[in-house]
């Protein structure tokens, strides 16, 4: 889906994938989802990820992250921002205002109707 959906034929594609945690609790962070997103993207996209913007991340995610970031190279960690709190949430100076949700400080339509990529 990703390769046949999402990238442009001859171009040099890099991705911001911003994840919006606003809405979970501690109980049900969906892990087993972010482990397949990170594992595929690491596998069959290597070096497409510019920035992962996770936001809002409940106090175990922060805490998570800071455990595993010393064995994470240099290179990725600089791509993963971790925000705990909604005023931290400066994606536009990621993000052009055109390609982000207004929710989110932008300029499009906020998305409603979800398809689910197939991953490989």
């Amino acid at each position: 889906f990703c390769i046949s959906k999402l990238l442009i034929e001859g171009k040099v594609e890099q991705w911001r994938v911003i994840i919006d945690l606003t809405s979970c609790s501690v109980l049900n962070i969906p892990i087993a989802t972010l482990k397949d997103i990170s594992k595929n993207l690491s596998c069959n996209y290597r070096s497409r990820l510019c920035k992962m913007l996770v936001l809002s991340a409940p106090l175990v995610v922060t805490g998570i992250w800071h455990m595993l970031k010393s064995i994470i190279p240099v290179v990725t960690q600089q791509k993963i921002t971790i925000t705990s709190s909604e005023k931290e949430k400066k994606l536009l100076d990621q993000v052009q205002a055109n390609q982000l949700e207004k929710k989110f400080g932008g300029t499009c339509e906020n998305a409603t109707d979800f398809t689910e990529p197939i991953l490989p």
